[in-house]
C-alpha cells in the first residue's frame, strides 16, 4: 500500500490523471448526446416507420420471437382493378377517340393514384394492405372501403373527398370485388379498410400471410429483415422508413448524420485515449523498474510485484473514471437545465464498458511484462 501511495505522490501520476480525466469526459459527454439523439430517433422509426412481412407460408410465430417487434398486425393484401377510372397509375393516360384527354403530364396532382396507397418495393408494388375497419374505429357496409391518407398523401385530402362514393375493383385470389369509396381516413400506414365481416371472410381463405410489423428502433428492425431474408426464400420484406419526419426541431436524416457524426468523434477520441493509455502503461512501468528491483531485494515474488503494478494503474483508471464521470455528470446536468434537453445524466452501461475494458488493457500489459532479476 505504501509504494501505491508513493505512485500517487508523483507529478507524473497527477498529470496522467488530469489527462485521463479530460479525455474520459470529453467521451462521456459525447456518447450522451449520441445515445440521446439515438433515442430521438428510435422514437421516430417507432411512431413513423414500419416492415411489412409477405409470404406464403405463416411466419407469426418465429416473428413473435423477436423480443425487439413492438406488435405485430395481422392483414390481406388486395390486387387493384385498374379498369375502374376514381383512382388511376401514375403513369396513367387516358385516351377517347384517338386523344389524349387525361395523362400524368396534364393531369398533375389531380388525380388520386393507387401508389397513393401502396407500400411500395418489391410486392408492395402490386398489393394494397388491407385492414379490418375496426381498427381506425370506422363502421362500413360489406360493399364499402375506406382508403388511406398517409403524410405522403395527405396534401390530397381535397382530391380524396371529391371521389367518396365513386366505385373501385380489386382481385383477390384471382376473383374481382367492387366496393364503393366511404371515406378517406388520415394514418402513417398506407392501405385500406374493409368491413370487420369481409375481412375475416377472406382473412380465412388467403394464400399469401400479410404481417404488419413495428419495432422498438431503427437498428433492430434492420437486422432482423436481414434475418428474415436470409432464411427464407419465399418470403418478401418491405421497410418503409420516413425520413421527413420532424422532432425536436430536427429531421431524421440530420439526426442520422449528427449521430454518426458523434460516434466518429467518440471512437476517434477513444483511439486516441487507448493509444495514450497503452504509452502511460508503458512509461509507468519503466519508471517503476527501480521500485521492481527493489522490491525484489525485499523479498517479493513476480506475482506480488505485478499485483502492486497492477494496482496503480486500475486506482489511477478509477480515480480517472470517477472524476470524469463526476465532471460529465455536472455538464449534462447544465446542459439539460439550460438547454431543455435530457441528455442521460449517468450511463452505467457506457461507465461499465470503459471501465472493463481499461481494467481488461491493464492486466493484460501487466501480465505480459517480464520481471528481471535484480542486480546486487
Amino acid at each position: 500500500m505504501i509504494l501505491v501511495k508513493g505512485f500517487f505522490r508523483k507529478l507524473s501520476t497527477k498529470v496522467y490523471l488530469l489527462i485521463f480525466g479530460i479525455l474520459l469526459t470529453i467521451i462521456i459527454t459525447i456518447m450522451s448526446f449520441a445515445n440521446y439523439y439515438t433515442e430521438i430517433l428510435d422514437q421516430m422509426y417507432r411512431e413513423n416507420s414500419f416492415m411489412v412481412v409477405i409470404s406464403k407460408t405463416d411466419y407469426y410465430n418465429k416473428l413473435s420471437s423477436y423480443k425487439s417487434i413492438i406488435s405485430i398486425e395481422e392483414a390481406i393484401l388486395f390486387r387493384p382493378n385498374k379498369n375502374y377510372k376514381a383512382i388511376v397509375s401514375e403513369d396513367y393516360v387516358v385516351i377517347k377517340n384517338g386523344t389524349v384527354v387525361d395523362s400524368k403530364e396534364n393531369g398533375g396532382a389531380t388525380r388520386m393514384n393507387w401508389e397513393d396507397f401502396m407500400i411500395g418495393e418489391g410486392a408492395g408494388d402490386d398489393f394494397l394492405i388491407v385492414f379490418p375497419s375496426n381498427r381506425n374505429s370506422i363502421e362500413l357496409k360489406d360493399d364499402e372501403v375506406a382508403l388511406s391518407l398517409d403524410p405522403f398523401t395527405y396534401y390530397k385530402k381535397d382530391i380524396a373527398q371529391g371521389i367518396v362514393g365513386e366505385k373501385i375493383g380489386f382481385y383477390y385470389k384471382s376473383k374481382q370485388y367492387e366496393y364503393t369509396i366511404k371515406e378517406f381516413y388520415q394514418t402513417e400506414i398506407p392501405g385500406m379498410l374493409v368491413s370487420n365481416h369481409i375481412f375475416q371472410i377472406m382473412n380465412e381463405n388467403k394464400d399469401l400471410y400479410a404481417y404488419l410489423v413495428k419495432f422498438d428502433s431503427k437498428k433492430s428492425s434492420t437486422l432482423v429483415a436481414q434475418k428474415l431474408k436470409q432464411s427464407n426464400k419465399d418470403i418478401e420484406v418491405l421497410n418503409r422508413q420516413r425520413y421527413f419526419v420532424e422532432n425536436e426541431g430536427m429531421s431524421s436524416a440530420r439526426l442520422i448524420d449528427l449521430i454518426y457524426t458523434l460516434e466518429f468523434i467518440s471512437k476517434t477520441i477513444i483511439l486516441i485515449f487507448g493509444i495514450i493509455f497503452i504509452v502511460v502503461i508503458k512509461n509507468v512501468i519503466k519508471d517503476s523498474k527501480k521500485n521492481m528491483n527493489l522490491e525484489k531485494m525485499l523479498g517479493y515474488n513476480n506475482r506480488q510485484i505485478k499485483y502492486y503494478l497492477s494496482s496503480k494503474l486500475v486506482i489511477l483508471s478509477g480515480i480517472s473514471l470517477i472524476i470524469s464521470t463526476l465532471l460529465s455528470v455536472i455538464i449534462n446536468i447544465t446542459i439539460n437545465y439550460y438547454y431543455q434537453l435530457q441528455l442521460m445524466v449517468f450511463n452505467i452501461m457506457l461507465l461499465s464498458t470503459l471501465y472493463i475494458s481499461i481494467l481488461i488493457i491493464t492486466i493484460f500489459i501487466c501480465f505480459i511484462t517480464k520481471i528481471k532479476k535484480y542486480e546486487i
